[in-house]
């Protein structure tokens, strides 16, 4: 390869990496409502040109003037585009809330093939799980969080018996029956990990590891702690 074609290849790879940043770094400063453009950029150190280019290529923002207005879902939408794109999801989850951390995780099980329902609240006792995500009588209680250091053993313990206890009061509530569901293994997302750990067989998944463990955790089941109705 000639070398000015060299470097204008290098160029680009550089550029898109730049954007692909860029776009990471936006993602606190997108919100629902109105915002001005201008301070957007003063936040980011950027120009507001760069702001407003930014915001068209990734298709987001309604701009009028030096305003723009975000939807509810446009953080979101970048999170997925960037990740599509290249940059990991641990270095995105770290820049979303703890509900854009669910969606994002819900989106990634349905990708899989799971419906998901969130957010589900249980009675007597009272519980409520982030996420279930379910197929073919199988589910997954997931409970996402958004940690940013580790807690330490002693208190992961106590979350992981803690998601064991809602994965069976929702096989005994009425979602086990509606949903046909046969048994659920509960599980524990979280953004402070680099690998799959387990706690008394219950997987702690790093959010950059979730298509990984959905990929084998099929062939595991038989070593993982598995809630069934007549838990």
């Amino acid at each position: 390869m000639p070398s000015e074609y060299k470097k204008y290849d290098d160029l680009r790879r550089y550029q898109n990496t730049l954007n692909l940043k860029t776009a990471l770094q936006i993602l606190p400063n997108i919100s629902e409502g109105n915002h001005s453009i201008k301070e957007i950029a003063s936040k980011m150190r950027l120009n507001s040109r760069i702001i407003i280019n930014l915001l068209t290529n990734l298709g987001i923002g309604v701009i009028n003037g030096g305003n723009v207005f975000f939807k509810p879902d446009d953080r979101f939408t970048v999170a997925l585009i960037i990740a599509k794109h290249g940059i990991s999801l641990n270095e995105i989850s770290r820049c979303l809330t703890w509900r854009d951390f669910e969606h994002i995780t819900s989106k990634i099980l349905e990708e899989y093939g799971y419906a998901t329902i969130r957010n589900i609240h249980l009675t007597k006792p009272r519980f409520e799980i982030d996420i279930l995500g379910f197929k073919s009588g199988f589910g997954l209680v997931v409970d996402c969080k958004h940690w940013k250091h580790n807690l330490g053993l002693s208190k992961t313990d106590k979350v992981a018996i803690s998601q064991k206890k809602r994965s069976q009061a929702l096989m005994k509530s009425h979602y086990a029956k509606d949903l046909s569901l046969d048994y659920v293994l509960p599980v524990i997302i979280t953004l402070y990990a680099e690998i799959v750990s387990f706690i008394y067989r219950i997987p702690i998944v790093p959010v950059d590891k979730i298509s990984s463990f959905l990929n084998e955790v099929d062939g595991h089941l038989s070593d993982l702690t598995l809630v069934k109705d007549t838990d």
